[in-house]
């Protein structure tokens, strides 16, 4: 095995460790959360977040993306980029400290700026800590980052969860988040030999900038779509239901983020340094989509059925309107965890600026779709449902340029999506009927049978079917377990 599938290998293993851990203790903090605060809270926590989180686009510039993608960096390139990122995120923390009363203004609250002055300080510290994160995803180190993340994680979540047995309301989730951003930023900073040094070029800026740019506006309009709804949502309808959708859409993400952003964090740097050998980036392309649909098809259709017993049996009452919602963008759960890999196809071969004009035609049809929508029905279920219809009606055409790219034909590209989807479809109704049919009223027990018996109801009949994907998923945990050996 050469030292290239070795690392890359390697990689995935430690960077799905560190996705496995840090999702298992946030989902679990955030189910303890969410039974001792109200949606309320996490409705108005999340109306700045919003605008905290746009900034942390704006405030990279694709900058984290052009270290990655550079096959050699020296010292006075990674120097002008972290003081370039620097003078940005300090412009922007500005005005999150000293000009939070607009956000009280914009959705009528009167806490929305105190919110703003902590997040400010929180997006200031993470600031510092963009480039060295990039140098260890780019070196594939992440056994230090799970270490890093890890550590952070586990302190932050005893922060928050105490913060809020005290009382402290909305503050217990800035709390949790500022002792995370902290404790990753040091760990990161002590875990790599490179210091920035004072000085500075406008040429590397220059180069920088023509990666980094067309790839931020890219990202922004990504952004803009997938959170258009929630600005809008707490503006038109308030904070509770901006709080129920907001937690259904993360609790979507949960399988997406566990499997795709781990297989892309690592295929990034891997895919760049063989970006010449197109014919192999495309089978492997073929092979990791099937493999992602395999695994996180099932998980999201099985949550789309069972939904509504799902949320009350985590979270309790209070949030059981969030259920139709989560069912809804369970949809687009789907289509965005191999989505993920079609916009690698573009940043790996820096064809940013044709992502970025495909998207803006793309983005604005579906903002304004989604914000007409809330205005016009008031509803975070019609939201949900608008988001899933445009968002397959924009998939198309990003994925026929990227076959386009990698020599593939659309059908290439999507036929090892068609199975999983099917048999997923297949067993949400039979996981949704063995929960009606079990004779017992204990709802744990009703999902945990039901569930088991459907998936395993996936993995035979996908032998018959689909079995190609799980001989290629076993040849990757043969593959893995003989780079340990070696």
């Amino acid at each position: 095995m050469n030292e290239q599938k070795h690392n890359v290998i390697n990689g995935l293993s430690w960077n799905f460790k560190t996705q496995i851990c840090t999702q298992a203790i946030n989902f679990a903090v955030g189910i303890i959360l969410m039974r001792l605060l109200s949606p309320d809270d996490f409705g108005k926590f999340a109306m700045v977040l919003i605008v905290v989180s746009f900034f942390r686009v704006f405030s990279d510039l694709g900058l984290s993306a052009a270290i990655i993608q550079r096959k050699d960096s020296d010292n006075l390139y990674l120097s002008t980029a972290f003081w370039f990122q620097t003078l940005i995120a300090l412009i922007l923390t500005t005005f999150l400290l000293f000009f939070g009363q607009i956000f009280n203004i914009f959705y009528n609250e009167t806490i929305l700026d105190q919110i703003s002055f902590w997040l400010g300080i929180d997006f200031l510290i993470g600031s510092f800590g963009l480039i060295p994160l990039a140098l260890l995803q780019k070196e594939l180190n992440f056994k230090t980052l799970f270490k890093i993340q890890l550590t952070s994680l586990f302190v932050s979540s005893i922060v928050g969860i105490y913060m809020a047995l005290n009382g402290m309301s909305i503050f217990s989730l800035i709390g949790k988040m500022l002792v995370w951003t902290t404790i990753n930023n040091i760990g990161t900073f002590l875990a790599i030999k490179w210091r920035p040094a004072f000085k500075f070029s406008s040429e590397y800026l220059s180069a920088l900038l023509n990666y980094g740019i067309p790839a931020t506006g890219n990202r922004i309009l990504n952004y803009l779509v997938r959170n258009s709804d929630d600005f809008f949502i707490g503006r038109v309808v308030g904070a509770s239901a901006l709080g129920l959708y907001n937690r259904a859409y993360m609790l979507m993400l949960l399988p997406m983020a566990n499997i795709t952003s781990v297989i892309s964090t690592v295929l990034f740097p891997s895919w760049s340094k063989m970006q010449d050998d197109i014919p192999e980036i495309k089978r492997l392309y073929i092979k990791i989509s099937g493999i992602i649909a395999f695994i996180t098809f099932p998980v999201m259709t099985l949550l789309a059925f069972l939904s509504e017993p799902t949320v009350l049996l985590l979270f309790g009452d209070q949030w059981i309107g969030m259920s139709t919602v989560l069912s809804i963008l369970c949809l687009i759960g789907m289509l965005q965890s191999v989505g993920a890999l079609i916009g690698l196809i573009y940043m790996v071969f820096d064809k940013n600026v044709l992502l970025f004009k495909i998207n803006l035609i793309i983005s604005g049809t579906m903002i304004f779709v989604i914000v007409g929508s809330i205005y016009l029905f008031k509803s975070i279920e019609i939201t949900a449902l608008s988001y899933a219809v445009t968002s397959f009606l924009a998939a198309l055409p990003s994925f026929h340029y990227a076959g386009k790219i990698i020599d593939a034909t659309f059908t290439e590209l999507v036929q090892p999506l068609i199975t999983p989807l099917i048999i997923s479809l297949f067993i949400g109704v039979i996981g949704w009927g063995m929960y009606y049919i079990i004779p017992t009223d204990i709802n744990f027990i009703k999902l945990l049978l039901s569930g088991i018996f459907a998936l395993l109801t996936y993995f035979f009949v996908s032998l018959k079917f689909n079995g190609q994907v799980i001989d290629d998923l076993s040849s990757f945990v043969r593959q893995y377990k003989s780079s340990l050996n070696e």
